[in-house]
């Protein structure tokens, strides 16, 4: 064969040569790919199963979409390979890549993360970190398919229901009573009530018991009553809140009133009786409390239309009868 036509049949094999040259190389290129380790702690396993899945979409390669098995890239070694790890701990996520084989070390902390996209921002970060060493891996092929099962999804989580409402309650407390009239009483004392609600906390009834006191002086000697009643009533909230409840009340309430008298002065006679003595009443009623305590400030009004009085030198001195007023504090508890 001539020179010449040795020429011509080199430049004429040549693009052959080179189009081979790049399918090979480019054949290597994609074995010798550097593998990709993926780790992922204290994240809970429906975030870990999201997190590793993005990461494998994003990459191409199905095999990171699982936990750490043998169907995982194996570790890199101090030659070629990335790792990336992910740990979690309560709002926060900490990212680190590495690049085995310059040791360089890419991190990122996440935090304040919304759990409903928490999971795919913490894999694109990772991802992104991960193409900062090699943008290529982005692009790398796909594994063979292979059929996995969708991730189980997260286990259901009931709300508790929420305790029932406190319908009973019981208090005990201080009271103040007067009668709006000429020688009305004005008693001091103390008063313990019951009263159930409604299921609504709406409405309510209640019974309650009270004993009261007063001493008064007069030109004779001393005058002295003793009150001891009871009550029934029904009220309605005006307005209801978390720690303060306005409410007001319609009573009966009705007992028996001693009145008596003392002299040390001659010739004066003192006597003592028992009478009844009831009639309607209103009741406002302010609480504020918290839980199962609270704390109870009341105000009644009401008329004595069964009523008693008692006489001091011929005119009346002592009573309890006409318009009354009553102002009472008081603690309590509900259950």
């Amino acid at each position: 064969m001539s020179r010449g036509r040795a020429v011509l049949a080199f430049l004429w094999a040549l693009p052959a040569l080179l189009a081979w040259g790049s399918v090979a190389r480019d054949a290597r290129a994609d074995g010798e790919r550097p593998p990709i380790r993926m780790n992922v702690e204290g994240c809970s396993p429906a975030w870990e199963s999201e997190i590793r899945l993005t990461v494998a979409v994003e990459l191409g390669d199905e095999r990171l979409a699982s936990a750490p098995t043998d169907t995982q890239p194996a570790a890199p070694d101090a030659g070629a390979g990335y790792t990336l790890n992910v740990r979690c701990d309560e709002q926060r996520a900490r990212v680190v890549a590495r690049n085995a084989k310059t040791a360089v070390t890419l991190e990122r902390t996440l935090t304040d993360l919304p759990d409903a996209t928490a999971p795919r921002l913490i894999a694109l970060v990772g991802v992104e970190l991960l193409t900062t060493f090699d943008p290529a891996l982005r692009r790398r092929r796909e594994a063979p398919a292979r059929s996995t099962k969708p991730p189980a999804p997260p286990p259901e989580v009931r709300a508790a229901a929420p305790p029932p409402p406190r319908r009973l309650s019981l208090k005990a407390g201080w009271v103040y009573r007067t009668f709006l009239t000429t020688g009305g009483v004005q008693a001091w004392g103390g008063t313990l009530d019951g009263r159930r609600a409604s299921q609504d906390q709406r409405w309510s009834a209640g019974a309650g018991v009270e004993l009261a006191r007063d001493e008064q002086s007069t030109s004779l000697g001393q005058t002295s009553a003793l009150l001891a009643s009871a009550r029934a009533s029904v009220g309605t909230r005006l307005l209801a809140g978390d720690r303060f409840a306005l409410a007001l009340d319609l009573d009966a309430r009705g007992g028996i009133v001693r009145l008596s008298g003392s002299s040390d002065v001659a010739g004066v006679d003192a006597y003592a009786g028992v009478h009844p003595w009831a009639g309607p009443a209103l009741t406002l009623r302010a609480q504020a409390g918290a839980s199962w305590f609270f704390a109870e400030v009341a105000a009644e009004a009401g008329w004595a239309a069964v009523s008693a009085s008692g006489l001091v030198n011929g005119g009346a001195n002592l009573a309890a009868s006409g318009p009354w007023l009553a102002l009472s504090l008081g603690l309590g508890s509900r259950g």
